[in-house]
């Protein structure tokens, strides 16, 4: 019995990664749902673009919905680590093993997205920079980064030092707690980069199930994800109809200058 509840479980996470989110880890949900929201409108007006996941993580879990979704725009993952089992199985998708210092393209990108990696990395102007170089004129960047100062429920839901199922990776843990919206606002103006929208994202309410997903993640319950899949997307869809006031997130939807 426990055989076949483990075997319906794992077909209904799957398909939902597959199908939806690419993850079903909280904050990624609230990510995917913010950017699918925010992409859709751009890829629907063209009848064919070239999309970059910069910072795709090892899974590639994202980038793949979407190539799956958007069969006639071609799409490509970079990411420091990809696993072993993460193949780019449909032909619009290319995954790249790199660092995202080294991004090369033979075309260049008519959007590019990059959500919760900027404070992963040790320089993000630099990163910054070589996204804005392969991006075409006019062309879209989607950014998701963590604001500072951020609000914390629960102590035990912080960062840790060390991931919960592997040893800990270079890349794995925050080199800076978050970004202003004046410093990103001057960071991508370095690189020709103009902001033209800003969101807030994880407002008390979602910040408080995203830390109780955490948590449980931490500890091994079973089945956190999906249990908490209801909460988590219901209040970022409510997020998005009516936009916190303040939060731990920060989603930019800008465009590089002609």
């Amino acid at each position: 019995m426990e055989n076949i509840v483990q075997s319906a479980y794992n077909k209904l996470t799957n398909g939902i990664n597959t199908r939806c989110f690419g993850s079903l880890q909280a904050a990624s949900v609230v990510r995917s749902i913010r950017l699918q929201l925010a992409i859709k409108p751009i890829l629907a007006a063209v009848a064919s673009m070239h999309v970059m996941d910069a910072g795709c993580g090892e899974n590639a879990g994202l980038v793949r919905v979407l190539a799956r979704r958007y069969a006639r725009h071609s799409f490509t993952g970079v990411d420091l680590f990809l696993a072993a089992s993460t193949k780019a199985k449909q032909a619009n998708l290319k995954l790249h093993l790199k660092l995202l210092e080294e991004i090369t393209s033979a075309e260049p990108f008519d959007i590019a997205y990059s959500l919760d990696v900027l404070e992963h990395v040790p320089d993000p102007q630099i990163v910054l920079k070589r996204i804005a170089d392969f991006l075409k004129p006019g062309g879209a960047l989607i950014l998701h980064v963590p604001v500072i100062p951020q609000k914390i429920f629960f102590k035990s839901s912080k960062e840790s030092s060390h991931p919960n199922f592997r040893q800990q990776r270079p890349g794995d843990i925050h080199l800076r707690e978050g970004f202003t919206i004046e410093e990103l606002t001057s960071l991508l103006g370095k690189v020709g980069i103009e902001i033209k929208r800003c969101q807030r994202t994880f407002g008390s309410t979602l910040s408080f199930f995203k830390e109780i997903y955490t948590i449980g993640e931490r500890y091994r319950v079973k089945g956190i994800g999906l249990m908490l899949l209801p909460f988590i997307a219901s209040l970022s869809l409510c997020e998005i109809l009516l936009e916190p006031g303040r939060g731990n997130g920060l989603l930019v939807i800008a465009v590089k200058k002609t």
